[in-house]
């Protein structure tokens, strides 16, 4: 009966241990859960953060074309209406607003017929197109040929 009695106070002394063991280590676990969720929230800022910094980013590069492509159609409009002056145009995407100057003529007979800037010959203008799109604004320069004005 004594190893009986051994084996039963072995069993009880290792019930005693396991039960004192998993009291000690659930301090332990509830550290180890708290750490984990700190480093879930700091991945999600970091995440979050970086989301943000390339949708403002994007935005941005978003603008820089709408204004140079703004810029580009005050450029067509005054290649086609082939005056001088200033005009411009507002559109949902943003606005653009042309400067068209007459530079003159180039004091060249450009057809060798003997006579320097005739009728018929080309002087020069200056456009300056200006695109803004939201808080960004580009600007285009071109150098158009016309007809001298009578």
């Amino acid at each position: 009966m004594s190893q009986l009695h051994r084996l039963e106070n072995m069993c009880i002394n290792a019930t005693h241990r396991f039960t004192q063991l998993s009291r000690d280590s659930r301090g332990s676990t509830i550290l180890f859960v708290l750490s984990l969720i700190a480093v879930f929230v700091l991945l999600g800022g970091a995440i979050t953060q970086r989301t943000i910094f390339e949708l403002r980013d994007a935005n941005h590069v978003l603008q820089r074309n709408q204004a140079f492509y703004l810029a580009e159609a005050g450029i067509q409009r005054a290649l086609y209406e082939q005056r001088a002056g200033e005009f411009g145009a507002t559109l949902d995407t943003g606005s653009y607003s042309v400067q068209v100057t007459n530079w003159g003529s180039d004091g060249v007979d450009n057809d060798n017929d003997g006579d320097t800037d005739e009728i018929d010959e080309a002087v020069f203008y200056g456009v300056t197109s200006t695109g803004t799109a939201g808080s960004t604004t580009r600007e285009v320069h071109a150098v158009m040929t016309g007809q001298v004005a009578t």
